[in-house]
């Protein structure tokens, strides 16, 4: 039912594994809150009906409001515009926030790229795995519409970090100073041509790195700098701290954004080949020329000739796993914008109902004033000018109150301040246009009134 609708709003990550259900004391919670907010307000104004006098009511005073009711009313108008306007900074900052992140470089081309996850059983011997994997790479290089092809482990936004501390060699440590630190990935030769990974220095991967040859190593740009600040890296030995051999540098690429784009972990990459340490598991990576379903069906056939009962699984493109980095974010909009859309029509018609409500009470005084020659637009300024007056209350209310909350917010703004005067503007200008939208019936109808009509009925 409903709980089920708002978890399929809800990014997938979230809510996996949730058992969402019906909660008896958050229902009658709310229950209590919604008839004691109607009974309120409900109650309120009977009681200031109770209050007015039946003698100046039955002679027509009762027709002019009074001043403690027009006060509360337009203080809860503009409550409603100050909370809408609120809202709407926040969403506003929300979605510049996640326009700058949809141009955020990665470190990495994901388009035209499939990936599709693989896992061998545990008894497969090392020699197996890496058979398998050189066979699925075949088959795919052959593939019609498939220009690059690789495996890795972890990929980029997998949200699979391979953490791991390693040594370099002829350096010491002192004491007290932390052992060094990167995210290990394995990826096999065309890694870097299916991702578009750029080359800095030196070679990547090749077929003729084998488990047989000396083991090598690739870093990325950050690593470089973080441990080889004034030195060249190309030709250094690292081990890392799992009691492997020595890997030495042969080339530097560019850093890849890990799992964020908003933020990164600080650690460095080094690469090793999976061709010379092979692993039972890895995604697979096609880059297509053509249409993913296309792709996605290369690499089921090109597992399936490297072996028949190997499953294929996580199929999805690569943009995807980007999308699912974004997909917090996304959800944070889509719940602050519907607020914030509520909080702005509440606001409208909380404007509308105030004015009309005024110029039925003063319907007597404005007949007077037309019959006495006044212009409609003497008439027009009155009642539009409560409606901006109001409004511009709100608005004054809700920028100071966007400020206070906007320090709240900023641990989710990315390239944006908490206090954006674009953005502030721009809602501002959207909460005065609502109220003008709202004055306009009421402003119509007091534009129409008939003196002659109005005091004969007085």
């Amino acid at each position: 039912g409903n709980t089920s609708l708002l978890l399929s709003l809800a990014p997938q990550t979230a809510v996996e594994g949730l058992d969402a259900r019906l909660d008896p004391f958050v229902l009658l919670l709310t229950t209590v809150m919604t008839l004691g907010a109607g009974l309120l307000f409900g109650l309120v104004p009977a009681w200031q009906s109770s209050r007015v006098d039946p003698y100046h009511a039955l002679k027509g005073a009762g027709r002019t409001i009074s001043g403690s009711r027009h006060g509360l009313q337009s203080g809860l108008v503009v409550a409603e515009a100050a909370l809408a306007l609120v809202l709407l900074i926040g969403a506003g900052l929300l979605v510049r926030s996640f326009a700058r992140l949809q141009t955020v470089d990665p470190g990495f081309d994901p388009r035209g790229v499939v990936t599709a996850a693989y896992t061998l059983p545990p008894s497969t011997k090392v020699e197996r795995q890496a058979i398998v994997a050189r066979a699925v790479l075949n088959q795919l290089h052959g593939t019609r519409g498939v220009t690059a092809a690789s495996i890795g482990r972890p990929i980029p936004f997998s949200n699979e970090l391979e953490g791991a501390a390693f040594r370099i060699e002829g350096r010491t440590l002192p004491v007290g100073e932390p052992t060094p630190q990167g995210d290990r990935s394995w990826v096999t030769p065309d890694y870097i041509q299916t991702l578009g990974i750029n080359l800095e220095r030196g070679r990547f991967f090749t077929d003729l790195d084998r488990a047989s040859t000396e083991p090598v190593a690739v870093i990325d740009g950050k690593l470089a700098r973080q441990y080889w600040p004034n030195e060249d890296p190309l030709g250094k030995r690292i081990q890392p701290m799992s009691g492997e051999g020595w890997y030495t540098i042969v080339g530097i690429v560019n850093h890849v954004l890990p799992s964020d784009l908003a933020s990164d972990t600080g650690r460095g990459v080094y690469y090793v080949s999976l061709y010379q340490r092979p692993m039972p598991m890895g995604t697979i990576l096609a880059k297509t020329s053509g249409d993913l379903p296309t792709a996605v069906a290369a690499i089921r056939e090109a597992v399936h000739a490297a072996d028949p009962s190997l499953p294929v699984y996580d199929v999805k493109p690569m943009s995807t796993l980007l999308a699912d980095s974004l997909a917090p974010r996304r959800f944070a909009i889509r719940i602050l914008g519907f607020f914030a859309t509520a909080a702005l029509l509440l606001a409208a018609l909380g404007v509308y109902g105030v004015l009309t409500y005024a110029v039925m009470q003063r319907t007597r005084e404005i007949g007077i004033r037309i019959a006495l020659g006044a212009e409609k637009t003497a008439v027009l300024r009155l009642v539009i000018g409560r409606a901006l007056r109001l409004a511009g209350a709100g608005v004054a209310l809700g920028i100071a109150a966007a400020i206070l909350a906007g320090r709240f917010l900023e641990s989710q703004l990315f390239e944006v301040r908490s206090f954006d005067p674009l953005t502030t503007c721009a809602m501002a200008c959207a909460v005065m246009m609502a109220a003008l939208l709202a004055s306009w019936l009421p402003t119509r109808q007091a534009m129409r009134a008939d003196p002659a009509v109005t005091l004969r009925y007085e």
